[in-house]
């Protein structure tokens, strides 16, 4: 190991605690504009709670669709998100009244 005469090793500079504070400081200073790139990269990419989505609805049935934006039907606007996901309405043949359904999966 070389060493200078004022027992440092070689290359190693000496910094007054000025100098340590200021470095410090930049580097804060370039952590927290990362942080905010960050932040703001991702925020954007990050969909909200209110998110659009709607029911899709064809003749028969209705599906939950998250991001649709398209026309939903008056008799649809005020059913909210379905109680679990994969359920959607279905119209019954005979009384003609829209009916929630949720298909059960049995876990073996």
């Amino acid at each position: 190991m070389d060493l200078a005469e004022d027992g440092r090793r070689l290359g190693q500079v000496r910094r007054s605690p000025g100098e340590i504070l200021a470095a410090q400081e930049g580097v804060e200073e370039i952590m927290f504009r990362v942080f905010l790139a960050v932040a703001l990269i991702f925020g954007a990419y990050i969909p909200s709670s209110e998110a659009a989505s709607a029911w899709k609805c064809r003749k028969s049935r209705c599906f939950w669709v998250e991001g649709y934006t398209g026309p939903v039907p008056d008799f649809a606007a005020n059913w909210g998100p379905p109680q679990q996901p994969g359920c959607y309405y279905a119209r019954n043949i005979f009384s003609k009244r829209w009916k929630q359904v949720c298909p059960s999966f049995s876990v073996e």
